[in-house]
């Protein structure tokens, strides 16, 4: 997905990461064009936020925004005109979210990319994107305000999407009861739904957990309480430092069934750090995993990352931010004349699906989404992957409608 939805664990080294980029993160930055030399037009500006300090950070989205956004100069912009970031640290803070809506309305972006507002649920940055009437390319589809803007254009799923495919994974694996386990959050619990809608479309039964690391410090009795309840397939929705605790502790009594996660909530390294135990993990993405390199458009946003800046590592969510511009790009490259009005306009006709490679070939016309609740939800699909020696590699089916997965599984069951 992009960072984390339900946050991420602290990293303290995360400032310093940040320190080293072009963009100034302390507030909204004052601009800049990224490998723009040479281009004469006027900027065409674009806006995103997302948290690089407080409680939750994720320097990747940045790096992805700075990556595609030089990229796209180097080639020649947008018909001679270069792309400008506009950014803003939201400090992972309600209030701050807010604040840095309103700071992107007054910097007049023409759209945002991936603007990570996660943490405010009152649905109050999408109304003030919503006013001042700016399309959302890589909208997360995090929260029900995100998933009706009209101004919101998710790459695929959104949270439904992912959590839909943690389900159809594990209905895949043949699991006959699973154990949705949440932290105590509202991001977390809303997750948690999603998932248990998605395993009652296809007649499966569930049963819902909350996991609180401070009542439960090594998971095994919250694990245990699973296993005792028949489950034999866990769906895990909550920050990464959480998931490690669980499948840690999954190892250490016994439990063999499988787990499914929004890949959105996990870094290769915490991947890696688990092991053995982490092996036969499924994890749901937006978009394609970044090990595919077969993909021509994961080794295109490869080639762009080490461009921008050798130090950085390929995550799902840098290939997420990535591809948020790079899909802007790619259907603003069209328009004479690029402001808010027209790229909405553009978005809105796209019938003939524009394929960028690490996202399904995506479209908006004619789309018709899989519930009335998600009407931004066009284009409903993920990849799923699975861990193997701390690796997620692709499962082999490419992208896939997890809907349509729970509904074919719906109509095989007794």
């Amino acid at each position: 997905m992009g960072a984390s939805l339900l946050s991420r664990a602290v990293r303290p080294a995360a400032a310093a990461a940040i320190v080293g980029l072009a963009l100034v993160v302390a507030g909204c930055s004052g601009g800049q064009s990224a490998g723009s030399e040479g281009l004469t037009g006027s900027p065409i500006i674009i806006g995103s936020a997302g948290p690089q300090t407080g409680q939750a950070n994720a320097p990747e989205q940045v790096q992805g925004l700075q990556a595609a956004v030089k990229a796209v100069n180097a080639a020649g912009g947008i018909k001679g005109h270069p792309l400008q970031l506009e950014y803003c640290d939201t400090r992972f803070d309600p209030n701050t979210e807010i604040s840095c809506a309103r700071q992107l309305v007054a910097k007049n972006v023409v759209a945002t990319a991936d603007a990570a507002f996660t943490v405010d649920a009152s649905g109050t940055t999408y109304k003030l994107l919503d006013e001042a009437k700016i399309p959302e390319i890589g909208n997360r589809g995090s929260f029900p305000a995100s998933l009706s803007s009209p101004y919101a254009y998710l790459l695929g799923g959104g949270v439904p999407g992912w959590y839909y495919g943690n389900a159809a994974a594990l209905v895949n694996t043949g699991a006959k009861k699973v154990g949705i386990i949440v932290s105590p959050t509202p991001a977390a619990q809303y997750a948690g739904q999603i998932m248990a809608q998605a395993l009652q479309s296809a007649k499966v039964p569930s049963t819902t957990l909350t996991f609180d690391p401070k009542a439960d410090p090594t998971g095994q009795t919250t694990i245990a309480k699973a296993m005792a309840e028949g489950v034999d397939g866990v769906g895990l929705a909550m920050p990464q430092s959480s998931i490690l605790v669980l499948m840690s502790a999954a190892q250490k009594i016994g439990f063999t069934g499988h787990f499914a996660s929004c890949g959105c909530t996990l870094t290769p390294t915490a991947i890696a750090s688990l092991g053995a135990a982490g092996n036969g993990l499924m994890v749901t993405s937006q978009v394609a995993l970044t090990s595919d390199t077969a993909n021509p458009g994961v080794a295109e946003y490869l080639a762009d990352l080490k461009a921008a800046d050798p130090s950085f590592k390929p995550t799902d969510a840098s290939l997420f931010s990535w591809s948020s511009v790079k899909l802007f790009a790619k259907i603003a490259g069209n328009l004479d004349t690029v402001d808010k009005a027209s790229v909405k306009a553009a978005f809105d006709a796209v019938s003939t699906p524009v394929d960028i490679g690490t996202v399904a070939p995506w479209a908006s016309h004619g789309r018709t989404p899989p519930s009335p609740d998600w009407p931004r939800v066009l284009n409903p699909y993920i990849q799923v992957g699975i861990v193997k020696n701390g690796v997620v590699e692709p499962d082999g089916r490419g992208f896939i409608n997890p809907f349509d997965e729970l509904t074919k599984a719906a109509a095989t069951t007794n």
